[in-house]
């Protein structure tokens, strides 16, 4: 299910986590083997999207401080 965020803002490293969540959980209920390999790519890539998240949130909260 699509989370909603407000219109022009980035997803959140929390989003993307929870993406990879389900992407995995949907992994594992696959039997063809090609597809559940496809899937827990598309699961890591959404863990590299959140760490990128996390370096683009810490670099926010660290401009609000200096104003």
């Amino acid at each position: 299910m699509a989370q909603s965020r407000p219109l022009g803002s980035l997803p959140t490293s929390q989003s993307f986590r929870f993406r990879a969540e389900e992407t995995r959980a949907v992994a594992d209920t696959c039997q063809h083997q090609e597809t559940r390999a496809t899937l827990l790519k598309v699961a890591a890539d959404y863990d590299r999207m959140a760490e990128a998240a996390v370096v683009r949130e810490q670099r926010s909260v660290d401009r609000q401080r200096k104003f």
